[in-house]
């Protein structure tokens, strides 16, 4: 649903880390007095670029202020675009727009108000005319299935993403979790896991990162990290957006159990190496190459059966009417036992 939002935070965040690891090497370069570098400094193209660099000092400043104010952007924009993503779905999954509560019509109907009042700002001002802002709700309200869902409605709050403003967001949106599911999600427990070896908490270190965003686009600067802390905060940014991803991605197979649009084929109940499982399934029928959902308790991916097999007898497709153990290899591994969802047509 939102592949290309994450690729492209993903993509971003990466660069951020590449260019700080390319500035950090430029200036070794430029500080080294090794003689293969004092020749090279000599040719005239080089010669031009070093004599207009700036103090290494200030230039490492810049880089500290560039690269954790354009990580946050990275982060608020994958946010952004990722609650346009899912509210979008909203009317397809959720069905009838009084379905999702007063507590949802409530926030909808006020942040709607808001964006009225304001209309003729720059802010909103690509939004046009009021009728096409009051069109999804009036018909939501009105109980016409094609209603729509104002983002604007939820993302004029212009606090800081943290733990606080980011749980409140994910509520409002219907999307069920919160931070306590991103906190536990595969990516942010392996990135506390293995770069701050276990000696921090998700909530602290998107805090820590926040705090020093902050001071690099508004304040004066207490501390310059240098290219490793700058690197992590990009992983940390990564392993973020691909846990949020995730977490939309299992409402929206939530939703669509409730709504008779997803169904459990079975679960995975032994893991061996090479992805190679053990499933007890029921009811289904499997083809090699096709997609199934991975569905657990804090994760939720799409797996490639690779190959299938059932009394140690290989099939390219396979029907099972009532429960059945098969063996099948996957294309990536999945954590715990997790149940295997079909979404229909």
């Amino acid at each position: 649903m939102i592949v290309e939002i994450l690729n492209e935070a993903v993509s971003d965040a990466h660069t951020v880390k590449s260019l700080v690891l390319a500035g950090e090497r430029l200036r070794s370069f430029v500080s080294s007095n090794q003689e293969v570098h004092v020749a090279l400094r000599s040719t005239p193209v080089l010669a031009d670029i070093i004599g207009d660099l700036p103090d290494l000092s200030a230039w490492r400043t810049f880089d500290h202020c560039a690269s954790l104010t354009r990580l946050y952007a990275v982060f608020e924009l994958f946010i952004g675009k990722t609650v346009r993503a899912w509210l979008s779905e909203m009317p397809h999954v959720c069905g009838n727009y009084s379905s999702l509560g007063e507590s949802f019509n409530r926030i909808h109907r006020r942040g709607v108000a808001q964006v009225l009042m304001n209309l003729d700002k720059d802010r909103f001002f690509y939004l046009g005319r009021e009728d096409r802002v009051l069109d999804g709700f009036l018909k939501g309200v009105n109980g016409d299935p094609q209603y729509t869902v104002l983002p604007e409605a939820f993302l004029s709050d212009t606090r800081n993403l943290k733990r606080d403003r980011i749980e409140e967001l994910l509520s409002q949106i219907k999307l069920e979790g919160g931070w306590d599911w991103i906190s536990r999600n595969r990516f942010v427990v392996t990135f506390i896991e293995d770069t701050r070896g276990g000696q921090n908490t998700p909530e602290a270190e998107l805090r820590s990162f926040v705090n020093y965003r902050n001071e690099a686009a508004h304040g004066s600067l207490d501390q310059v990290l240098g290219v490793t802390p700058l690197s992590e905060y990009a992983d940390f940014v990564v392993a973020l957006c691909k846990a949020i991803d995730e977490l939309v991605r299992w409402n929206w197979v939530r939703y669509c159990k409730k709504n008779g649009r997803a169904k459990s084929i079975g679960q995975i109940t032994e893991r061996f190496k090479d992805n190679i499982v053990v499933a007890r399934l029921h009811d289904c029928s499997l083809l090699k190459s096709m997609d199934v959902l991975l569905w657990g308790k804090y994760y939720c991916c799409t797996a490639i059966i690779e190959s299938i097999r059932l009394n140690d007898i290989a099939y390219d497709n396979l029907d099972i009417d009532g429960e059945t153990e098969v063996g099948l290899k996957r294309n990536c591994p999945s954590p715990r036992h997790p149940e295997l969802i079909l979404i229909q047509s």
